[in-house]
């Protein structure tokens, strides 16, 4: 499969992010993080990857907490 490929597969999963890491990404020392969310799609390092995924998925996680009397 092909990257656009594996990202739709994903999205249809509920995944909300896809990492890739060809060649150019590993000789740069970069990957590329898709929000498949948003269609976003940014190359930075891995470090900066896992922190946009986990601000990303506590941001997700945000809202009013429901309580039944």
């Amino acid at each position: 499969l092909h990257g656009n490929a594996i990202g739709q597969l994903a999205a249809k999963m509920g995944i909300p992010y896809a990492m890739f890491l060809g060649e150019t990404e590993e000789q740069d020392k970069v990957v590329a993080l898709k929000d498949l969310n948003k269609g976003e799609q940014v190359t930075v390092s891995f470090k900066e990857a896992v922190k946009l995924i986990q601000d990303g998925i506590a941001q997700a996680n945000q809202g009013t907490v429901i309580k039944e009397n």
